[in-house]
């Protein structure tokens, strides 16, 4: 807003003049002091002019706007969803196997106590008899041990001592293997007296062969029994055999030899 009314302002021009410079010096130094407490006043001079004269503008300060510092928000927090509670599954029940019935195994067979089963023949007893009781006993008769080509078995049967043994038959006849048995029985009693008192052909298992009979004496008179002793080869394998049975009874050492003979089967 002007300070005069602009229609005096012409007539009054000369007497203000000196007045002006003043003025203008006064706000010179107003302005240089208003510079340093603030930005500084841009003040114009703006020359006379025959019509008229504009006051000088004085620009305000530039305030530069004051930042407000940008609110820091706070996280809003995210609740927790409540978990749904999970539903266990019924457990499907597994179909229960049939068990399969536990097959009865087959009960093996028992070798009967009175048979005896090897190296390559059979020797078979009463029903009522056993080898398990019988003091058996199996060796070799020419090797350490028996096998199938030769060997010694020696039991008892109902009273009655029986030695049996086997070897290859190569050129041995029935015959010739029946006098080296009755040989080798002498030969083990010196003391005691022999005697032959029967001989004759024997069948064994389908093969011909030998037998014969005799009596001992001891060398005080006493009787001490007698004995069968059979011989024959098995022409399958070639194995010839020898059966001796001797006892103090010559009944009852018969009806044992007869019941080995009968009961032996080569194999």
């Amino acid at each position: 807003m002007h300070l005069f009314p602009l229609e005096g302002r012409n007539v009054r021009v000369n007497y203000y003049k000196k007045r002006s410079l003043l003025f203008i010096a006064a706000l010179l130094g107003l302005a240089s002091i208003i510079a340093a407490c603030s930005s500084p006043v841009e003040v114009k001079v703006v020359a006379d002019s025959p019509a008229t004269s504009t006051p000088a503008t004085i620009s305000e300060p530039s305030v530069e706007p004051t930042l407000s510092p940008t609110p820091t928000l706070s996280p809003t927090s995210t609740p927790t969803p409540t978990p749904k509670p999970t539903s266990t599954p019924t457990p499907t029940p597994k179909p229960t196997s049939t068990p399969k019935p536990t097959p009865t195994p087959k009960p093996t067979p028992t070798p009967l106590p009175y048979v005896y089963d090897d190296y390559g023949f059979i020797v078979a007893l009463d029903a009522g008899s056993s080898f398990a009781t019988s003091n058996f006993a199996a060796s070799g008769w020419t090797g350490t041990e028996a096998d199938f080509s030769q060997g010694l078995l020696t039991f008892v049967y109902k009273g009655a001592s029986v030695v049996l043994y086997w070897l290859p038959a190569e050129q041995q006849t029935a015959s010739m293997t029946l006098s080296s048995t009755y040989q080798l029985l002498k030969s083990s009693q010196p003391s005691a007296s022999f005697l032959t008192v029967s001989e004759g052909d024997l069948l064994v298992n389908g093969e011909m062969g030998q037998f014969g009979g005799f009596a001992a004496t001891e060398s005080t008179g006493a009787s001490s029994g007698g004995g069968l002793i059979g011989a024959w080869v098995c022409s399958g394998p070639q194995t010839a055999f020898s059966l001796t049975v001797t006892g103090s009874d010559a009944t009852s050492l018969q009806i044992r030899f007869d019941r080995l003979i009968s009961g032996f089967s080569c194999r």
